[in-house]
C-alpha cells in the first residue's frame, strides 16, 4: 500500500513511475469514455433513423388504405416488415386514434400482452415522437394525405442486438484500456532502467567522491 505522506521521500524512480502510470490511465480513461459515448450516440442515431426513413415509407403506401378503409392491403404492406427482425411490432391507426391494421414479429405475442401497442388511442395522444424504453425504442409518425393528418404509423423496434453490440464495444474498449495501461508501465520501467539508473549511480559516485573526497 502507498504511503502517500511520505510521498516526498521517494526515491525519483518510482515517483515518475507514478506519474506516468496515473497520467496514462486518466488520459486512456477520458479517451476510452469519450469514444465509448460516441459510439452509443452512434448506434442509437443509426437505429433511430433507419427506422423512421422506414416509418414515413410505411405512412406514404398506407394512404390509400386509410382513405378507402382498406384493411387487407393495410396489413400486407405492414407484413412486408418480417424482413426487418429488429421490428417487434407495427400498427396503423386511424386519425382518430383507433386500430386500423396491425404487425407482430413471430414469436412477440408471447411477451405480456401489456406491452403490446393499444387496441385504440385517445384523440390527439398519437404525436410524431421517439420514445426509447430499455428493451426497445418506440416511433410515431403521422400519415399525411393532401397536408391533412389521416392516420399513424407507430414501430416498436428492438433494442436487444443494439445492445449486445454496445455491451460488447464497451467490454473490448475495458480489454484496450488494460492493454494500454500495462504497455505505459512497461514502458515507464524500461525508461527506469536506461535513464535514471545510470544518473543514479552518477549521483551515487559523486557522493561517495564528497564524502571520502578522493
Amino acid at each position: 500500500m502507498l504511503d502517500w505522506k511520505k510521498y516526498g521521500d521517494w526515491p525519483v524512480k518510482k515517483k515518475l513511475s507514478l506519474i506516468v502510470i496515473v497520467a496514462s490511465g486518466l488520459l486512456i480513461t477520458v479517451m476510452v469514455t469519450g469514444v465509448t459515448i460516441e459510439k452509443i450516440f452512434s448506434y442509437r442515431a443509426k437505429s433511430q433513423n433507419h427506422s423512421t426513413v422506414l416509418a414515413e415509407i410505411i405512412g406514404e403506401n398506407s394512404t390509400a388504405a386509410l382513405s378507402f378503409r382498406d384493411q387487407i392491403t393495410a396489413e400486407e404492406i405492414l407484413a412486408a416488415l418480417k424482413a426487418e427482425t429488429d421490428v417487434l411490432e407495427a400498427a396503423i391507426y386511424e386519425g382518430d386514434g383507433k386500430l386500423f391494421a396491425r404487425y407482430v414479429h413471430r414469436g412477440y405475442w408471447s411477451n405480456d400482452s401489456k406491452q403490446w401497442l393499444h387496441e385504440e388511442y385517445e384523440q390527439n395522444s398519437l404525436k410524431p415522437e421517439i420514445g426509447f424504453n430499455a428493451p426497445w425504442f418506440t416511433i410515431q409518425k403521422s400519415i399525411e394525405l393532401s397536408d391533412k393528418t389521416i392516420g399513424y404509423i407507430v414501430l416498436r423496434i428492438d433494442l436487444s442486438d443494439l445492445n449486445s453490440q454496445l455491451q460488447f464495444f464497451v467490454f473490448s474498449m475495458a480489454v484496450l484500456s488494460l492493454g494500454l495501461l500495462g504497455l505505459a508501465t512497461f514502458i515507464c520501467m524500461k525508461l527506469n532502467q536506461s535513464i535514471l539508473e545510470p544518473v543514479t549511480q552518477l549521483a551515487e559516485t559523486m557522493q561517495h567522491v564528497s564524502d571520502t573526497g578522493s
